[in-house]
């Protein structure tokens, strides 16, 4: 019990360094930073005072969680700042804990986001280290979540996907340990953190069906109740579009067209290659990625079984949204919202000995590293 929490502890310190680092060479102190927040989306009037502001930016996701974890009802029309009220809205779990944790100011409430995804890594980096010592391996493979692109990806941008992520780490370690109520609040608050914590649902419950476990199978769809209870109360308040989206003619049109017409970066030409070429392999990684995953969960047996069909599930969105134009472009989207893929891969790469299962999840990585590598030379240069 104790290494795991030294070594998650480690990995905490070490991010926490970063930020500070981070936020005082490149946000001149300015921690609202962290959101990414773009000139060309309107902050709402209350929050501009303490905005770090990208100029000619569209900005990230972060900075409409931002604005909901400071009006999560809608109460102060901050909804019509975001790009589409009703799909942000509906992952509420992490904007809300902010709000109540901050007892709803707003000069604390960014502060307490910040830390609430800290917190995320540390409790994902925990639990993969206890999985690894019940598995006879070192608890130092709980490092090795702050090394998956989902979780750079969401501490560089202050996402959702990260206390996705560890929810569904706190789900396949539950499992392991047959606790299944473990299970059910994982679930129950990976809904409401992504709507896609309705795979990890659907997934497991088909593994409980096709085992006959009829009771169980029933219980875990309870989870879902809350999500569908806040989808109804949000749509009140919310609008948006969310979909459809309009698709290109065959699965895997979206990488096969970004592989092929790299991202014109306005970079020298050398450099710019040589991101577009991390491009290629990062994309690479992914369709490796999916594959593997396949193919390593079907050997569980057991509980673990359950990994198959939730593996299947992720592997199917990702090739459903292969068919969207533009959806593999970057890999800050794709690395973060297929994560519970990586999360798969490792938890495999721990049981059977093998790290090299995770050498494609490593070209996702490098290439969301060469996107932070402006950020590090600055920090560097400052020394």
């Amino acid at each position: 019990m104790r290494q795991p929490l030294v070594v998650a502890t480690a990995g905490l310190a070490l991010i926490v360094l970063w930020s500070v680092a981070t936020v005082h060479v490149n946000y001149k102190n300015r921690w609202t930073g962290l959101f990414c927040i773009g000139q060309y989306h309107p902050v709402p009037p209350p929050l501009r005072a303490n905005s770090y502001v990208f100029p000619k930016s569209t900005g990230f996701d972060g900075q409409f969680y931002r604005d909901i974890a400071h009006d999560p009802w809608n109460q102060r029309g901050f909804g019509q700042y975001t790009d589409d009220a009703r799909l942000r809205y509906r992952r509420i779990l992490l904007p809300l804990l902010a709000n109540v944790l901050a007892f709803g100011r707003d000069q604390w409430i960014d502060a307490v986001y910040i830390c609430l995804e800290w917190f995320s890594a540390f409790l994902g980096a925990y639990w993969v280290g206890r999985y690894a010592q019940l598995q006879g391996r070192s608890a130092w493979w709980g490092l090795a979540y702050f090394l998956l692109p989902s979780t750079l990806i969401a501490l560089d941008r202050m996402l959702t996907d990260l206390p996705f992520t560890t929810l569904c780490v706190g789900f396949f370690y539950f499992a392991y340990r047959k606790n299944f109520p473990g299970m059910f609040v994982a679930a129950m608050l990976a809904c409401l953190t992504r709507e896609m914590g309705v795979i990890l649902v659907g997934g497991y419950t088909a593994h409980l069906l096709w085992r006959r476990d009829f009771r169980r199978a029933i219980i875990l769809c309870g989870a879902l109740i809350p999500f569908g209870v806040w989808y109804l109360v949000e749509s009140h308040f919310t609008s948006g579009v969310s979909l459809p989206y309009a698709c290109c003619s065959y699965p895997g049109s979206s990488i096969i067209n970004a592989m092929r017409t790299p991202f014109p970066y306005p970079l020298p030409a050398v450099i710019a290659h040589s991101v577009q070429a991390f491009d290629v392999l990062s994309l690479l990684g992914f369709v490796i990625c999916s594959i593997l995953v396949l193919r390593v969960a079907s050997g569980q047996k057991g509980e673990q079984s359950g990994r198959i069909w939730v593996g299947t599930g992720f592997v199917l969105l990702a090739v459903m949204a292969s068919c969207i134009p533009d959806s593999f472009n970057d890999a800050y989207d794709y690395g973060r919202q297929y994560s519970p893929i990586p999360v798969l891969l490792l938890f495999a790469a721990i049981a059977e000995r093998n790290v090299i299962l995770l050498a494609p999840v490593a070209l996702i990585t490098w290439r969301v590293a060469v996107q932070v590598l402006p950020q590090a030379s600055a920090i560097v240069r400052s020394i």
